[in-house]
Parts: structure tokens; sequence; C-alpha cells
């Protein structure tokens, strides 16, 4: 039985791939090279952040609330860039034109975006 690709929600993969990649990111940072220990992390990090993703009602989420999570993610870019490379793609900016529509960004965070000078 084909998987027909045109009813994926590539919006919801991208962003389930983009909790993998900072789970497993901060799950190696925390570990201290420990192997086992990086896996747990990520594993624990990434189901967390997939539970609250998928149950938690976003359109009652607080603006200040999406505002600081993106200030947290966001603030830390130029660190993440320093030890990971791929870590280079992870910006405000592109998150901004990955979205169809800038609209679509909750308020809180383009409040944020706005005081950084990544949307107008």
């Amino acid at each position: 039985m084909p998987i027909d690709l045109s009813t994926v929600n590539w919006l919801y993969v991208s962003i389930l791939a983009g909790f993998v990649f900072v789970a497993t990111l901060l799950g190696s940072i925390i570990s201290f090279r420990n192997k086992l220990a990086a896996a747990i992390i990520a594993a624990v990090l990434f189901a967390a952040a997939f539970v609250f993703w998928t149950y938690y009602p976003r359109e009652n989420l607080p603006d200040d609330v999406a505002y600081q999570l993106a200030q947290t993610l966001h603030g830390i870019e130029a660190a993440f860039c320093k030890k990971l490379p791929q870590a280079c793609e992870t910006t405000a900016a592109n998150t901004v034109a990955a979205a169809p529509d800038v609209a679509l960004i909750h308020p809180g965070v383009i409040k944020y975006f706005r005081e950084i000078g990544v949307v107008k």
C-alpha cells in the first residue's frame, strides 16, 4: 500500500524533525560525550517536546510563553552554531523564510522576531 505524499502534513513532519535535531543536540551537549546518556536525554527531550506540541492547545498558548520559547531557542543560535555546524541553519531568519505565511507564526514569536529585526 503506497503512501500518498500529497496527504502528508509536511509542516508537522518538519517540526518533529526540528524537535529531534534540538533534542539530539542538547542531549549530546549535556551528556559530556556519553553516548548512552545522550540517547536517553535526547529521547526524553523529544518525547516532552512531542507531547507539548501535539497536545498543548496552541491557540491558547499565551503570547509571553511563545515569546520566551522563541527567545530561548533563537537567543542561543551562535552557541549552537559553534557546537554543531548544522545548527547554523536553525535561525530566526530561516524560520520566517520557511513559513508559507508570516501570519501563521504565533504572535508572541512574531513579537520577538520584530525585536531582533527579522520581521518588520
